[in-house]
């Protein structure tokens, strides 16, 4: 209400951004007085120039891990604290944590690490209108979460082992790397502990590569392994077991010994499987092939069965002096398994 010389205070009004305006405004409709009038005015704020240092208590720091940052507010003329000063707190894209300043214009503030698209960093910042220039950052590696997926995998029966999958960010559909990303083929005895290394390849392509690779193995439990780097995290596939039934084949033997030139050549072997112990592999296919004397190549010259013994017997016509052999091609659960060479003189 105005006094009696037509003056009024009003109550206090807090400030709440900088350049707010404020409009006093009296109207009346009486015997006295007719319409409505009004002022405008606007307040400026009057900052206060301080000094920020802060520091993380690590460089790197996965999905979850918890990361504090330590720093001090002073006033950069004399040096001395500004205490119950307001800040926020963040990493990479994160929220932002609210902390104040002690006494002496420390403050230590607690921040879980949730990488995201484009996080990198950490960051404080003066929240108060009255600060002026209040805002430190710093490098902090937020490797981005990865699924590393087993597509695929195949053991074939001369041994070899032929994993594929898949290396991904969720995060992004595509991107480049800055750094390269290591994946790892591991080999476990028992599928739980003792991981070590069997085979690597490199991807230096985007976040969504198809990569595989392999060894020669006979078999065992296996598992993909990406490693983590300061952009992406490590991640690991599911284990797997790949598996064949070990064969062998036994007391190759060509007769007779020497032998015309044209005629008939006779080759006896036996094959086996380990089941536990070694076991006839019955009414399975096999190769009778030959390699002449001083040459590297073999070829197929006969083919045949086992009998229900593991026992067969492939006959060939001779040309020349060389070594026969009998293979045993395996199936889709048996590894491949050739017998030694006896050696046939031809004259």
């Amino acid at each position: 209400m105005t006094a009696a010389d037509g003056t009024f205070a009003a109550e206090p009004i807090p400030v709440v951004t900088r350049w707010d305006a404020y409009r006093a405004e009296f109207s009346e409709n009486s015997d006295q007085v007719h319409g409505t009038t009004a002022t405008y005015d606007s307040v400026d704020v009057r900052t206060r120039t301080m000094a920020i240092t802060a520091a993380a208590d690590r460089p790197i720091a996965a999905n979850g891990e918890t990361v504090t940052l330590t720093g001090r507010v002073t006033d950069p003329v004399d040096g001395s604290p500004v205490a119950d000063e307001p800040l926020e707190a963040l990493l990479g894209g994160g929220v932002p944590k609210p902390v104040r300043t002690d006494s002496d214009g420390r403050f230590s503030v607690r921040l879980v690490a949730a990488p995201g698209p484009d996080s990198t960093g950490w960051s404080v910042r003066g929240t108060s209108m009255f600060q002026d220039g209040l805002y430190a950052s710093g490098p902090l590696a937020l490797p981005k979460d990865t699924r590393t997926t087993l597509t695929a995998y195949r053991l074939g029966g001369d041994g070899r082992l032929s994993v594929y999958g898949q290396f991904r960010s969720p995060y992004e559909s595509w991107a480049g790397y800055t750094t390269d990303q290591t994946v790892l083929l591991e080999q476990s005895p028992d599928g739980q502990n003792g991981w070590r290394k069997v085979a690597s390849t490199t991807l230096s392509t985007n976040v969504r590569v198809s990569f595989g690779l392999g060894l020669t193995t006979k078999g065992g439990w296996f598992r993909l392994r990406t490693v983590g780097t300061s952009m992406y995290a490590g991640s690991l596939s599911r284990t797997f077991h790949a598996a064949r039934t070990s064969t062998r084949v036994l007391a190759v033997d060509a007769t007779p010994e020497p032998v015309r030139k044209g005629a008939e050549i006779t080759v006896t072997g036996t094959v086996q499987h380990d089941l536990a112990g070694w076991k006839p592999l019955a009414n399975q296919p096999v190769q009778l092939r030959f390699a002449a004397w001083g040459s590297k190549t073999w070829k197929t010259v006969a083919w045949g069965r086992t009998n229900a013994a593991g026992r067969t017997s492939l006959k060939a016509r001779t040309s020349v002096d060389g070594t026969y052999t009998i293979v045993y091609v395996g199936d889709a659960s048996h590894f491949d398994a050739a017998g030694k060479g006896d050696y046939v003189d031809v004259r």
